[in-house]
This record gives structure tokens, C-alpha cells and sequence, in this order.
């Protein structure tokens, strides 16, 4: 199976757009699109803050769960790899 550009921009915007609570200082997600409404996850988990490098906004959204989460060593690594797919290393 092969995802496109489009395909991941799409899903990104999915995320954002109808699995996101829409707060952006407390920010969770639904971990399905099917329960929008149970907003429960952090962006940190499952992964879903690589789409950063689709929308920036998935990174910020992740580090600030991130740092309110007491920034876990666990974690680290993807947290990483969201501000280089985002860009953000390279300011």
C-alpha cells in the first residue's frame, strides 16, 4: 500500500480537524476517528504527532502535552522526531 502526499495531508486534517478537542493549552485526542467525542489521548501517543510533517500544528499541539505530561523520557524520541519532521530543529 502506498500513501501519498495528499493521502497523509488528509489525515492530518483529519486529526485535527474532527479528533482534536480544540484546545490548544490542554490539547487531547480521540484515538478514533469513530469516537471524536471521547477525547482521552495525548497527541504523543500512538504516534499521531508525526503528521507534523503535514501541519505544524501537530507538533505544537504534541509538545505541549509533552511538557504538561512532566516531558517523559519514554517519549522523547517521538517528540523528536515530530520538531524534525515540523522544521522546528532548524530554527
Amino acid at each position: 500500500m502506498v500513501f501519498t502526499d495528499e493521502d497523509l495531508q488528509r489525515l492530518a486534517n483529519t486529526w485535527l480537524e474532527v479528533m482534536w478537542n480544540g484546545d490548544e493549552e490542554k490539547p487531547l485526542f480521540a484515538e478514533r476517528v469513530a469516537e471524536n467525542e471521547d477525547f482521552r489521548g495525548s497527541p504523543v501517543t500512538r504516534d499521531w504527532c508525526l503528521l507534523s510533517q503535514w501541519d505544524r500544528r501537530a507538533y505544537e499541539l504534541a509538545l505541549t502535552a509533552y511538557t504538561d505530561a512532566g516531558q517523559k523520557p519514554a517519549s522523547a524520541p517521538v517528540m523528536l522526531l515530530c520538531a524534525k519532521r515540523a522544521g522546528a530543529l532548524e530554527e
